[in-house]
């Protein structure tokens, strides 16, 4: 059923193993949650990381990734700056609630910004006149 957690169990009333003269028991199936590749499951929530390129982590992004259903989950944040290890919320995007009908936990999203390995001296040149407050020599702002 929907939402099962691992380690919960079913129960099929009468469907054991039969044997002359015994009564027959109950059946009982027990949830074993398997990990996956992107998604961890907390409870009801979600979490998950997704590698943003540096421009659109300055500028914004349009991107869908797909959920466990396999439907698409559709991150927008134009105009809007992401910190590296930002984490933001999407409710009503995480696992069905056990027992509740279009119940939904949410979903945490790690944005993981990616950096360059270089740049080239022109690519230097635009950052420091885009940037000129921005010392790259000397203490730090504290």
């Amino acid at each position: 059923q929907k939402g099962m957690r691992h380690g919960q169990e079913i129960r099929f009333p009468g469907k054991s193993e039969e044997s002359p003269g015994h009564e027959t028991g109950d059946l009982i199936a027990v949830i074993k949650q398997e990990n996956h590749q992107y998604f961890e499951r907390e409870g009801d929530n979600l979490r998950t990381a997704v590698d943003l390129k540096i421009k659109q982590a300055l500028l914004g992004y349009d991107l869908n990734i797909e959920h466990l259903d396999k439907e698409l989950v559709n991150l927008k944040h134009l105009d809007q700056v992401t910190q590296h290890h930002q984490v933001r919320r999407y409710k009503g995007k995480g696992m069905p609630r056990y027992g509740k009908r279009n119940k939904y936990g949410d979903m945490f999203i790690e944005y993981r910004v990616e950096m360059p390995e270089r740049i080239s001296p022109e690519q230097r040149k635009l950052l420091t006149d885009l940037f000129p407050e921005m010392s790259v020599e000397g203490e730090m702002d504290r």
